[in-house]
C-alpha cells in the first residue's frame, strides 16, 4: 500500500493530526465550563448563632457587677434583727454586792433564766441562803432545790419548814425571790437548782 501522506503533485498539504476525527472533536472535558461551586453558609451561620450567647454571657456578667456593688454599697443597719430565745449573757446581770448567780436552760432549750445567791448565813444548825430566780425563756417553771455536801458526800433537801421557796413556780416576767435552809454541817456546800422532776439546770458553791 502507498503512504497515505504523499502529496500528488498540485496538492495542498494537510496535517494529518488535523484530519483524524478525535483531533476535530471538541473536548468535552477540556473546553466545557465548569460551574462555579457556591460559598458555604456554615460559617454564617456559626457566626449568626454566637450573637446570641454572647450577648446571654455580657448580660449575666453586667447583673454579677450590679449586686457585687450593691452589696458593698448597702448601709449597714438594714438588716432584719431576729429574735433570740436564749437567755442573757450572765454579765449583763449585776448581782448585789457579795452575791453571785448563773444562768440556767433545759436541756431542750425551752426553759432558762438566771438564778441568783443574794446572800447566806450560818448557824450552828445549817445554812440559810436567800436567793432570786428570773425567768427568761418559756412561760413558767416549777422548781425545787437540793443540796450536795462536798466535804462528807452526803446530799440534803431544804428544810420545808424553815424555808419559804422550799419548791414553787416562777413565772416569765416576774422573779421570786424567797429563803432556802439546808440542816448541814457547815463546810463548802454546792447548791442545785431543778424542775419538778428533779432534774437539775446548774449549781453555786455556797462559801463556808
Amino acid at each position: 500500500m502507498g503512504d497515505p501522506t504523499a502529496r500528488i503533485p498540485g496538492q495542498r498539504f494537510r496535517n494529518p493530526a488535523a484530519m483524524s476525527p478525535s483531533a476535530s472533536a471538541p473536548d468535552s472535558q477540556t473546553d466545557a465550563a465548569v460551574p462555579e461551586q457556591a460559598p458555604t453558609p456554615k460559617l454564617q451561620r456559626y457566626q449568626a448563632a454566637r450573637r446570641p450567647v454572647v450577648l446571654l454571657v455580657a448580660l449575666v456578667l453586667l447583673g454579677v457587677i450590679a449586686g457585687l456593688i450593691y452589696i458593698g454599697t448597702k448601709p449597714a443597719g438594714n438588716d432584719p434583727v431576729i429574735p433570740s430565745n436564749t437567755p442573757s449573757p450572765t454579765s449583763t446581770r449585776t448581782p448585789p454586792p457579795g452575791g453571785f448567780g448563773v444562768e440556767f436552760q433545759s436541756s431542750s432549750g425551752n426553759v432558762g433564766g438566771y438564778w441568783e445567791i443574794l446572800e447566806w448565813e450560818w448557824d450552828s444548825q445549817g445554812v440559810l441562803i436567800t436567793m432570786r430566780i428570773t425567768l427568761d425563756v418559756g412561760d413558767s417553771l416549777q422548781f425545787e432545790w437540793f443540796a450536795f455536801d462536798n466535804a462528807n458526800a452526803g446530799s440534803w433537801y431544804p428544810d420545808a419548814h424553815r424555808s419559804t421557796i422550799a419548791t414553787g413556780t416562777v413565772y416569765r416576767g416576774d422573779p421570786v425571790t424567797g429563803t432556802v435552809y439546808f440542816n448541814v454541817p457547815r463546810g463548802k456546800l454546792t447548791v442545785y437548782l431543778c424542775d419538778k422532776w428533779g432534774m437539775n439546770f446548774t449549781g453555786l458553791v455556797v462559801p463556808e
